[in-house]
């Protein structure tokens, strides 16, 4: 079983399929790795989602994430905060799932960290699930994913389930 203190020494192994070169997008595919006790590596989860690099305009995102997946299409219609971004490259994350037994450990933090580093020059978009139930939980699971995601950066993105860490 892993120890807390283990945590430190994620790495991300990162695969990209590259899209054919007349598009502006690249699927993201990555395992979170980790190390037991014995320095054995461990697969803590996976995420995915889609590198996308805008030539024009922030217009343009929408209709470049219709091409990719419906949930890569939904978070993109849904981003209301083009105006504080300085940048046309966006890393627009459709799932991370970190496995049952180690989730509330802060991997998912880490986690964001290290996308944050190694895609440093690239707006991340996320829609954090799952915000089910009464109006009354929504608003608590809002405000709890707020504070959760501003320990490494993030914002919501207006009224919207967005969260973005706007690149440096």
């Amino acid at each position: 079983m892993m120890s807390e203190s283990h945590f430190n020494d994620i790495t991300l192994d990162i695969n990209f399929q590259l899209s054919t070169f007349d598009r502006n997008w690249r699927e993201v595919e990555f395992k979170i790795v980790g190390c037991d006790d014995d320095d054995q590596e461990i697969i803590l989860g996976s995420g995915g989602g889609y590198m996308i690099s805008l030539p024009y305009s922030h217009e343009h995102l929408v209709d470049i994430s219709d091409e990719t997946s419906q949930a890569c299409y939904d978070i993109c219609s849904e981003f209301e905060s083009f105006d504080v971004c300085g940048t046309l490259n966006y890393l627009v994350l459709t799932y991370i799932k970190i496995d049952e037994q180690f989730r509330k450990k802060g991997v998912g933090l880490l986690v964001m960290k290290l996308l944050s580093d190694f895609f440093w020059n690239y707006t991340i978009l996320i829609r954090p699930h799952p915000i089910k139930g009464s109006t009354d939980d929504i608003k608590m699971g809002i405000k709890k994913l707020q504070k959760y995601w501003r320990k490494v950066g993030f914002e919501q993105s207006g009224k919207s389930p967005i969260f973005y860490n706007v690149c440096l």
